[in-house]
């Protein structure tokens, strides 16, 4: 997802002001453990990756089984390293599979914020971004 995140996270900083600075860089990365092993789990992370966009991807309804979805997880942890402050540490969990579970759960979530303050959009037009659009 750092193909679509670290745009976004830059509009966010754009739309809001700068207030992660104009010098401001984000990046994200998948830890997949040391020597053959993480290895091993990088190149299948990438296959798996390669296929979902190409001819070689799922077909509709050939995604993971309901038990799948259920038994998934989502626990990516952040950290944010500024120059002259503290780091920032922060970690997210999401109870179900984050292809669809916990990400249908934080899009509706995103959701019921947007309806709360709608004025702001009256404003605006183009693309708004989460963090922009909910702070």
């Amino acid at each position: 997802m750092a193909t679509v995140n670290t745009r976004n996270v830059h509009r966010s900083n754009l739309l809001m002001g700068f207030p992660y600075g104009k010098d401001f860089v984000y990046d994200e990365m998948v830890l997949t453990g040391p020597g053959e092993k993480g290895e091993s789990q990088r190149q299948a992370r990438c296959r798996r990756q390669r296929q979902m966009g190409g001819a070689g991807g799922p077909k509709p309804g050939e995604g993971p089984s309901k038990q799948e979805r259920e038994s998934g997880m989502l626990r990516p942890a952040v950290r944010c390293i500024r120059a002259r402050r503290p780091q920032v540490r922060a970690a997210v969990r999401g109870d179900r599979d984050p292809g669809y579970g916990s990400t249908s759960k934080m899009i509706a979530e995103c959701a019921i914020c947007l309806l709360r303050d709608t004025s702001k959009f009256l404003r605006h037009l183009g693309l708004a971004v989460p963090p922009w659009a909910i702070a």
